[in-house]
């Protein structure tokens, strides 16, 4: 499918911020997926279909120092699934369901974290680097749908 014309559409954060989990080890883990970009998109043959860009982002806190002397430091870009050596319990602390707004739609935005890993490896700051698995869900409402709701709940015949 190739696409012939595309506009890009201006998104407003409303509520964007971190889900928070508490890692076994005493880490905590924030994460989110935000809304980087969102394009209007028609192909050749006269198509049009929505596409949403995301960008996940995450921050490990470590408060207490965690002895790392047998891991090998290494730049959290190039971890990878080879060097997880357990799987850790976590629990939440705060799970947030981010949403943004265009002129056309409310976009509800949730990730919740399904795994968290521990690797052999460390960051510079000699603390140990995560590794984890998300889920995440997206739905797109549309405002004349919203309208339409609140009119039917405001009309006399209701």
């Amino acid at each position: 499918m190739e696409v012939k014309e595309f506009t890009h559409i201006d998104v407003q954060s409303i509520r964007e911020d971190f889900c928070v989990y508490e890692v076994e080890n005493g880490q905590i883990l924030k994460v989110k997926n935000t809304v980087g970009d969102i394009k209007n998109e028609k192909t050749k043959d006269g198509q049009a279909f929505g596409n949403i860009g995301f960008k996940d982002m995450s921050l490990v806190i470590t408060p207490k120092p965690i002895d790392t002397k047998e891991y090998e430091y290494m730049p959290r870009e190039k971890v990878k699934e080879e060097h997880q050596t357990k799987e850790l319990k976590f629990k939440p602390i705060r799970e947030i369901i981010n949403i943004y707004e265009t002129i056309n739609s409310i976009i509800l935005v949730s990730t919740k974290v399904e795994k968290i890993f521990l690797t052999n490896k460390k960051d510079e700051t000699d603390a140990p680097i995560l590794r984890y698995k998300t889920t995440s869900g997206i739905n797109v409402i549309q405002k004349a749908q919203l309208t339409e709701k609140q009119d039917k709940k405001n009309s006399p015949n209701s």
